[in-house]
């Protein structure tokens, strides 16, 4: 999933709980996520060296992947790759959660 739709999904949803965690899985440098964040107005929050929890973790073995993670802590949905068509079925699935 692009990250600006994370942004835009975490400021619809925040009021009502949600929280976006982005997980940059290629151990990039700090400066070159920062850069990143900067250069797309991102707002929601990124982890950085996510590799191991997005592979052993959470079993990520291709990206991007998408995880939707109840208060409980587990995972309630994934959807792995993305697609423009995925976004309404994202809002839904969240819509169903909150």
């Amino acid at each position: 999933m692009e990250a600006p739709h994370l942004t835009a999904i975490e400021q619809k949803y925040a009021k009502r709980g949600l929280v976006v965690l982005g997980v940059n899985a290629w151990n990039e440098p700090r400066e070159h996520v920062a850069r990143y964040v900067r250069d797309n107005r991102l707002t929601h929050r990124i982890l950085l060296n996510g590799e191991r929890v997005a592979k052993e973790l959470y079993g990520a073995r291709s990206l991007p992947a998408t995880f939707l993670i109840g208060k409980d802590g587990t995972i309630v949905r994934r959807l792995i790759g993305f697609h423009e068509s995925d976004l309404r079925r994202l809002d839904e699935w969240i819509q169903e959660l909150l």
